[in-house]
């Protein structure tokens, strides 16, 4: 019996709109606005489909250079631009304000890294449930991947988060199964690179990886 094929996120890192041709299986876009530079607004527009805002600063692992004033106007233009989604850090500065301003105008997504490893289940709980009360409409939850049982962790985790739209993975090759898994178990949708070059995230597979993965699987 087949089953829903998940939805993918494929990430745009760069200038690239051939890539945006070829993954016409995904179902929406993340423009990574630290990754991609000054073209981004010129990109926002040749994207069809419902998009994230990302503009990672470096302390969270992107690479925006700029100020932080900068970098959040940087996502409210992006929402003038057209994104259906804007991704804002829990470490953001003054974050309730800029939560504030985004939800006026389109869905939150807020995001946890964690670059050194998987903290334990109720901890990541915890930090959902703050993610939660400080108004997100989709919880992410991103760590480190140290053994395949941070995999196991993960996906408890997302089995557990029935309340709100959720996604979460474990980071670096170790973390691939909680990647694939992860939508399976109830994850609003998994992260995917446009092409092998333009990977986001240590682990992270390709948008033609994920896809012929989810045919075997669902038909």
């Amino acid at each position: 019996m087949g089953m829903n094929r998940p939805k993918v996120c494929a990430v745009i890192t760069r200038i690239d709109q051939g890539a945006l041709i070829r993954c016409s299986n995904a179902d929406l876009f993340e423009l990574r606005i630290d990754l991609v530079g000054p073209g981004w607004i010129g990109l926002a527009g040749e994207i069809n489909k419902p998009w994230i805002a990302t503009n990672r600063g470096q302390i969270e692992g992107g690479g925006w250079r700029g100020s932080e004033d900068a970098r959040i106007a940087a996502l409210m233009n992006a929402i003038e631009a057209g994104a259906s989604i804007v991704d804002v850090e829990m470490e953001t500065q003054d974050m309730d304000d800029v939560v504030v301003k985004v939800k006026e105008k389109c869905d939150c997504l807020m995001s946890y890294h964690n670059f050194n490893r998987t903290p334990p289940l109720e901890e990541l709980k915890d930090i959902v449930e703050r993610q939660i009360a400080a108004g997100a409409d989709i919880c992410k939850v991103a760590t480190m991947a140290r053994s395949i049982d941070d995999n196991i962790t993960i996906l408890e985790l997302i089995k557990s988060s029935v309340h709100t739209p959720f996604v979460a993975m474990a980071m670096g090759e170790t973390g691939q199964v909680s990647r694939i898994l992860g939508p399976f178990m109830g994850a609003a949708f998994g992260y995917v690179a446009l092409e092998p070059e333009n990977c986001s995230s240590a682990g992270q597979l390709t948008e033609a990886q994920m896809t012929a993965l989810y045919r075997i699987v669902c038909q």
